[in-house]
């Protein structure tokens, strides 16, 4: 499990989508891996 989760999940969530693609993917690769699909698929 990640430190600080759900602070991370929150900001993701309202800033994942101006994110250049790269950071994104440092940012959710300790996330579970469905998680970290709907980030990458803009499904949250």
């Amino acid at each position: 499990m990640i430190k600080n989760e759900e602070i991370l999940l929150e900001f993701l969530k309202q800033h994942y989508t101006t994110m250049p693609r790269t950071t994104l993917r440092y940012a959710i690769e300790k996330l579970n891996e469905p998680l970290r699909q709907d980030f990458l698929n803009g499904k949250i």
